[in-house]
């Protein structure tokens, strides 16, 4: 089953495309991602995207232990099943996403937990992957005798590329009570394999375990995997914006960046077009308005408690 959540401005324009976040265990996660998705819009924090969850219907355990697991084991008399699973999301799930909606088809996201977090991994080094975009929570790193250090030690030898960003993460009582850092040295052998191209980030979520870790790992996953676009603006044209308005904005420049000052603060404005910026961590846009002339009349705010204008003096 696929529950797909569109983002907001996704009616505004038929022309913008979207990376795609494919989510596993979604019969589980999808409410708690999307209300984490939603904060982290809120705040300008990530950019849109569209959220695809793949959900078991029933015999959810029976199925992630044949889906998600890279070999067969006597763990479960149907595991092994990750290789076909992964073509079932190459070959179906995702053509079927891109047909259906305005996707990049570029930016392809996978996050999953535990045996699906172990998925995640097997993903990553089954190149070329559809994904590039990976969050791999509190990973069964266990599995096989620890298989997935053979797996990933395979693909080093004979790969020293791999264009990826990887969000790793595991719980604090987990690392407490594992004897043998299973996490730590995995982590510490994907950095020695010092692939050209990854971007990797680890992250222990203190005071937590197996489950609670997801909640929080999530949040900084989607950060790091979509962080919110910030382009470069010529300093020519931010030197438009720059001056006094109404309510007692001033706007100033130094380098590339806009500042706003206001409350005896300077307060750095990400651009997220030439003409609309953002400040990181707060909700709404700004947008500078022109006359015809081409020349700059003030600034709109548009947030979600409402909007307001201000007119630029000087």
């Amino acid at each position: 089953v696929l529950l797909i959540k569109l983002p907001r401005s996704y009616n505004d324009t038929l022309k913008k495309t979207y990376p795609v976040m494919y989510a596993l265990d979604a019969q589980w996660t999808f409410p708690y991602l999307m209300e984490i998705q939603n904060s982290l819009l809120y705040d300008n924090l990530v950019d849109e995207m569209i959220c695809v969850g793949i959900a078991f219907p029933q015999n959810w355990f029976a199925n992630r232990n044949r889906d998600f697991m890279p070999t067969h084991t006597d763990f479960d008399s149907a595991s092994g099943g990750a290789p076909k699973f992964l073509e079932v999301i190459k070959k179906e799930i995702i053509p079927y996403i891109d047909s259906a909606y305005r996707t990049d088809k570029k930016n392809n996201g996978l996050v999953g937990g535990s045996s699906g977090g172990l998925f995640v991994l097997y993903t990553l080094f089954q190149q070329p992957s559809p994904f590039n975009r990976f969050i791999a929570n509190s990973p069964s790193l266990w599995y096989d005798n620890q298989v997935m250090f053979k797996i990933e030690k395979d693909y080093s030898l004979k790969n020293h590329e791999l264009n990826a960003k990887l969000f790793i993460t595991s719980g604090g009582y987990e690392e407490e009570t594992d004897p043998v850092s299973m996490f730590k040295n995995f982590c510490d052998q994907l950095k020695a394999s010092n692939y050209k191209g990854l971007e990797m980030e680890s992250l222990v979520v203190e005071k937590t375990g197996h489950l609670t870790a997801g909640f929080y790992a999530n949040l900084r996953g989607l950060q790091f995997l979509y962080k919110k676009t910030d382009i470069k603006v010529d300093a020519l044209l931010l030197d438009q914006y720059v001056g006094h308005y109404e309510q007692g904005l001033v706007f100033t420049r130094a380098g590339n960046s806009l500042y706003i000052e206001m409350a005896m603060k300077k307060i750095r404005m990400c651009a997220a077009t030439n003409e609309s910026f953002y400040m990181t961590g707060t909700n709404g846009i700004a947008e500078f308005t022109k006359d015809n002339k081409g020349k700059v009349t003030g600034i709109s705010f548009k947030t979600a408690d409402g909007n307001f204008y201000s007119k630029k003096l000087n």
